[in-house]
């Protein structure tokens, strides 16, 4: 064997070396991207969780949601920041799962959720004027987003009703 052999011998097994390198590179990034995504949706969910817990389990809360959408000219300065504070913290949780979702890092199933609790949240009568007020906070895009729920649909529960009946069996579900 001459040395030009194993010459090209040697640069033929550098070569193969840095594509098994660079293709184990790409499996890594791609298993890394997958549990970075799975991550960012759990850590949406779970502050989603948190903040929803703590709203519903509070009567007081509660009273002041259905208040502030019949009549939100009738809460007191402190139920107004109550009911403020539980917005907006709602809202920024929204606004994240909405830019994880649109730039892919939150599944369309996931995303689901956040879009059928979305026309919940802000389509209701308070969150219009709240949202009047404050949406300047928020993305260009989210806001498109809100605006367009608020435009295309009626809030589907507190316009009559301050609870929500279960279903009759002559209901489709």
């Amino acid at each position: 064997m001459t040395l030009e052999d194993i010459n090209y011998v040697a640069q033929t097994i550098g070569v193969t070396a840095i594509l098994g390198s660079l293709i184990a590179i790409i499996i890594q990034m791609h298993q890394s991207a997958a549990a970075a995504k799975v991550a960012a949706a759990e850590e949406v969910h779970r502050r989603f969780s948190e903040v929803y817990l703590a709203l519903s389990g509070s009567p007081t809360m509660s009273e002041i949601y259905v208040k502030a959408n019949q009549d939100y000219g009738s809460l007191s300065p402190a139920e107004r920041y109550q009911y403020l504070t539980a917005a907006m913290a709602l809202w920024i949780n929204t606004q994240e799962a909405h830019r994880k979702w649109t730039e892919g890092s939150l599944g369309d199933d996931r995303w689901r959720l956040w879009d059928g609790l979305s026309k919940l949240i802000f389509a209701g009568p308070a969150s219009g004027l709240l949202w009047a007020e404050r949406k300047h906070l928020f993305s260009d895009s989210f806001q498109a987003y809100v605006n367009k729920i608020r435009t295309d649909a009626p809030h589907p529960i507190l316009a009559e009703r301050t609870q929500l009946e279960p279903p009759s069996a002559t209901t489709p579900r």
